[in-house]
């Protein structure tokens, strides 16, 4: 088994973290490849309020 961790924050890292995944499956169809968010894995419950803000900071405050 090959496991994945991605950040998920912003599309970037899931993007790159799934395009590895399907790199993986093409290379070597015989291994089973997990992809697992950390945050929503630690905290399922406060992942998504920090993605949230998160993006509003990135939007909305850039230069913080």
């Amino acid at each position: 088994m090959i496991l994945l961790l991605t950040a998920g924050f912003g599309d970037g890292h899931n993007t790159a973290a799934r395009n590895v995944m399907h790199a993986l499956n093409r290379l070597a169809p015989q291994e089973e490849t997990v992809l697992v968010d950390v945050f929503d894995a630690a905290h399922p419950m406060l992942s998504p309020m920090m993605k949230q803000g998160y993006q509003l900071l990135i939007t909305r405050a850039p230069w913080a």
